[in-house]
């Protein structure tokens, strides 16, 4: 935007507006690539972001535009990488991946989307997740009674989002294993 400013013209209220527009937009581009350098945001993240640290409307949507523009902002990307993320250090069943990534702005189908393909580039079914998941933390329920156990280790995986089916296998398996070693 060029603002035509000259040495030693009066500044209109116009030319002061439009001045401290330019700033306030300089401002919020220059706290959004800071949060994006940090780490990849979704869109609505960013937003709310920008919008928590006070920027104005205009501003925080000229931001996220430029932001856009220069090719910072992929929201199926950043799902992807959220999965992917999750999927090896902090396994979660579908049901919670896609609560957490509409938290984040992501819509639905993105989310599901996402999932689908990071489950099927891992080749890994949402069983088999759980089954990992349980069997690493049954044992740290080996000292508890079998039923105890089984209790625990159900609301454990009910936590990380698998559903019950999977859940019931998962445990099963898990606490058999666990018997036999």
């Amino acid at each position: 935007m060029a603002l035509r400013l000259e040495v030693g013209a009066p500044a209109t209220p116009d030319a002061l507006e439009a001045l401290e527009a330019a700033a306030n937009q300089a401002e919020a581009l220059e706290a959004a690539l800071r949060l994006l350098n940090y780490r990849a945001r979704s869109r609505a993240e960013l937003q709310r972001r920008l919008r928590r640290s006070g920027h104005a409307p205009p501003a925080i949507e000229a931001a996220v535009a430029r932001c856009d523009e220069l090719g910072y902002l992929d929201d199926e990307a950043f799902a992807i990488a959220y999965v992917r993320d999750r999927l090896k250090f902090r396994p979660r069943g579908r049901r919670v991946l896609v609560a957490e990534l509409r938290e984040k702005g992501i819509s639905q189908t993105t989310a599901v989307a996402a999932i689908d393909e990071v489950f099927g580039q891992a080749e890994v079914s949402e069983g088999e997740l759980a089954d990992q998941v349980a069997r690493k933390r049954v044992q740290s329920l080996a000292s508890l009674e079998p039923e105890v156990a089984r209790r625990r280790l159900t609301a454990f995986l009910a936590r990380r989002g698998f559903s019950s089916a999977t859940i019931r296998d998962a445990v099963a398996r898990a606490l058999t294993e666990s018997t036999r070693d």
